[in-house]
C-alpha cells in the first residue's frame, strides 16, 4: 500500500483541528439578523447611549435590537 506523504500530512494536520470561523461572520450575526458594519456600529451607539441614561455597564446589544424589532412590527 503506497500513501503520499503529501497525503498523511494533510491528513494528520486536519485531524481534530478546530474550525475557523468564516471571515464573512465577523460578529455581525445578531438576533438572526445579519448587520453591515455601519449597522452593527449604530447599534453599538444606541447601546452606550441606553447604557448612560440608565447608569450600568455597556447594555446589551441584542436587547436593544430586540426591542427594535418589536416596535418596527408593532408599528406596521
Amino acid at each position: 500500500m503506497r500513501v503520499s506523504l503529501l497525503t498523511m500530512a494533510t491528513a494528520k494536520k486536519g485531524a481534530g483541528a478546530p474550525r475557523k470561523k468564516r471571515s464573512d461572520a465577523k460578529g455581525y450575526k445578531l438576533v438572526g439578523l445579519r448587520l453591515t458594519p455601519e449597522q452593527d456600529a449604530a447599534l453599538l451607539r444606541a447601546a452606550r447611549a441606553e447604557a448612560q441614561k440608565t447608569g450600568r455597564a455597556l447594555a446589551d446589544k441584542s436587547a436593544i435590537a430586540r426591542q427594535a424589532i418589536d416596535a418596527w412590527l408593532k408599528g406596521r
